[in-house]
């Protein structure tokens, strides 16, 4: 049997990712933004749905406030669009997209991989 397209992103993974539900919202070049949802999320990447009118790129990169709820302020990443797909359906997103993360601040880094760390070892 050979191996789909799930087993070869699986494979190239660098760290587990976990299903997630996280609101956030977006920014890109100080003027385009909006609402979007992190479908999943490992230490580096995340997986997101998102609107917008506009087309992004791979490579385009989003400035996002994540909204974790046991935290009280958002994390703050910044996020390299690495493939993006056009939903068919357009009822609530448009987009599905997945990138890789950087978090700048050491106290929302740490916060972060607290969580995600959390999720990782609750899941198994």
């Amino acid at each position: 049997m050979r191996p789909g397209k799930k087993d070869k992103i699986k494979s190239i993974r660098k760290y587990p990712r976990i299903s997630t539900d996280l609101d956030a919202t977006y920014i890109v070049n100080s003027t385009t933004g909006g609402y979007c949802k992190l479908t999943n999320i490992s230490l580096n990447g995340i997986g997101i749905v998102l609107n917008s009118k506009k087309k992004f790129n791979v490579g385009t990169k989003l400035n996002m406030e994540i909204n974790i709820p046991e935290i009280k302020e958002p994390i703050r990443a910044l996020v390299t669009l690495t493939w993006i797909e056009e939903l068919k359906e357009k009822i609530r997103f448009s987009y599905k997209a997945g990138g890789d993360m950087i978090i700048k601040n050491n106290e929302d880094k740490k916060l972060f991989f607290k969580c995600v760390s959390k999720a990782i070892v609750d899941k198994k």
